[in-house]
């Protein structure tokens, strides 16, 4: 009967103990948040997101994740705790959800987990599609026109000035 009675004491002081060392790693202090003032950012291209709660000029992790890549930048913390990261996004990540979770230390020295920022990896804008010829190939032809037509009328001129010249 002890050893039932032990066996189910140790396993109530199990669930006691173990949530609370699954909450070590979670988001320290509740509430902090990360933030990444663009939702979006294209492919190929890059985004500054931000934390704070760390000890002034401490080391800070900054790590974005989306579906087929990762990302890892370490930052210093400015003298308010803040730590800002500009994370490169790969031209070929896939479209879609990403996040952007930071660690470091609070001003304790404690464990610091920074909940993670949500942003979307979208395709870059494509460009207006070429109709027709180009603006250039049109000036060309113009200014080839007014040329051919000058160099005739210089012609012109002289021819007619070789027949007056030879008329009188």
């Amino acid at each position: 009967m002890r050893r039932i009675w032990g066996i189910f004491v140790t396993a109530f002081a199990l669930l006691l103990v173990l949530p609370g060392a699954a909450l070590a790693q979670a988001q320290y202090p509740p509430g902090a948040a990360a933030t990444c003032p663009t939702g979006t950012v294209v492919a190929g291209g890059t985004i500054t997101c931000s934390a704070a709660g760390f000890a002034p000029a401490s080391t800070v992790t900054a790590e974005v994740a989306g579906t087929n890549f990762t990302r890892t930048r370490t930052v210093t913390a400015d003298q308010q705790g803040v730590a800002t990261a500009t994370i490169d996004i790969p031209a070929d990540a896939a479209l879609g959800g990403a996040t952007v979770t930071f660690t470091g230390t609070d001003v304790s020295g404690r464990f610091l987990r920074v909940a993670a920022a949500q942003f979307t990896v979208v395709a870059a804008a494509a460009g207006l599609p070429t109709t027709g010829t180009g603006v250039t190939n049109g000036l060309l032809g113009a200014l080839a026109v007014l040329i051919l037509g000058g160099l005739s009328l210089t012609a012109a001129r002289r021819r007619s000035q070789k027949d007056t010249a030879a008329h009188s």
